[in-house]
Order: C-alpha cells, then sequence, then structure tokens
C-alpha cells in the first residue's frame, strides 16, 4: 500500500461488564513494500498502550482485541486482532464505567471536522482527586498522547504512522497538531441515533 493510506484503529476493552472502544485514525507515511501495513499498525498501537497506558488504568477493565480498517482511499474489510486479556495495573480501583479522561485533538482546521476526541477509560480511583485528574496522571496521558499520536513505527517496521482527526462528513483526514487533556472528568454521554 501506499503512503498516504488512512486507517481506523478500535481498541476494545471490557470494564467491569461493559464493553468499551476507543477509536483513532491513523495516516501511513510511508509505502509498505513487502510489510503488512495493517499488521504493523496493530503490532505499534499495541506496543505504545502497552508501555504507556494500559499499566497505569486499573485493574478492572481489560484490553483484549484492537481492530484495524483501512478508510480510505479505498476502505477494506475490518480485521479484528484479538489477544490474551491485559488488565490495567493500577492497584486502585477504578472510578466507574461512565466515567473517563477525556482529550480533545486539534488540527488546522478550527471546526467540527478538524477536531477529535479520545476518551480514556479504566481511570483509577488514585488517578482522580475532586473530580479532576491528578497532576501525574495527565502527565502520563500526555506522554502516551506524544507517542501515539506522533511520527512512530512498530518496533521492527520500517512504516511510520502519524495521529489523523477523521471526518466522515467529506472523508478527509486531517494531521493532529495539539491534543489537550482535560483535567476534568468526564461521563460519557448517549447520543440520540
Amino acid at each position: 500500500m501506499p503512503a498516504g493510506d488512512v486507517y481506523r484503529v478500535g481498541i476494545i476493552a471490557d470494564q467491569n461488564g461493559v464493553n468499551v472502544e476507543n477509536v483513532m485514525y491513523f495516516k501511513q507515511q510511508d509505502a509498505d513494500g513487502a510489510e503488512d501495513a495493517g499488521l504493523q499498525l496493530y503490532n505499534g498501537v499495541y506496543e505504545i498502550c502497552a508501555a504507556d497506558l494500559w499499566p497505569n488504568l486499573t485493574a478492572n477493565i481489560h484490553f483484549n482485541t484492537i481492530t484495524v480498517k483501512k478508510v480510505s482511499p479505498i476502505p477494506a474489510q475490518t480485521r479484528v486482532f484479538p489477544f490474551a486479556a491485559v488488565p490495567g495495573a493500577a492497584p486502585a480501583p477504578g472510578i466507574g464505567t461512565g466515567a473517563n479522561a477525556t482529550v480533545s485533538t486539534y488540527t488546522t482546521t478550527y471546526s467540527k471536522r478538524g477536531r477529535g476526541r479520545i476518551r480514556v477509560p479504566g481511570i483509577p480511583s488514585s488517578a482522580v482527586a475532586n473530580s479532576n485528574l491528578t497532576l501525574s496522571f495527565i502527565t502520563t496521558l500526555n506522554t502516551w498522547l506524544t507517542h501515539i499520536l506522533g511520527i512512530w513505527s512498530a518496533t521492527g517496521s520500517a512504516i511510520h504512522w502519524a495521529g489523523y482527526v477523521w471526518s466522515s462528513i467529506d472523508a478527509t483526514a486531517r494531521a493532529v497538531i495539539a491534543a489537550k487533556v482535560h483535567p476534568n472528568v468526564r461521563s460519557l454521554r448517549s447520543r440520540r441515533k
């Protein structure tokens, strides 16, 4: 596949019996040659999350599947990469299934098409004080964001990836130029269909 392909990655977890999916988009920065781009994207996302994010989340959340789907220029089938459930490692109990840390992502387009959200479930109670994330947990999230949204590659792979915001309105991917962790804990809201 050539450079410029855009992929959707879904990280699926179980927190106290409730399925949680986090969706992010990445743009391929190099041609893949003989490599399997989808597999390398999965490997890289798994490596970064296992190193920077998952150990800092509550033991009540278990990550067990990552889905990868090419969305542009020609959409492809969703690939499912199941693995042995990876629990969070923080000893403190979670703050609740509906509460999460929220990250806003920004591009050079200041409209709804140029913004994105990443919701991080599994926040341990030790990372929250007075309904706000602790400074150390915000630092942890910023480290993860720097690695997952910056330009990176999986160990042993020549393919580089970068975080993007995808607009389904005009089927366009825009590079993430900034990300902000909101200090207050937020609740998930349901959307009417």
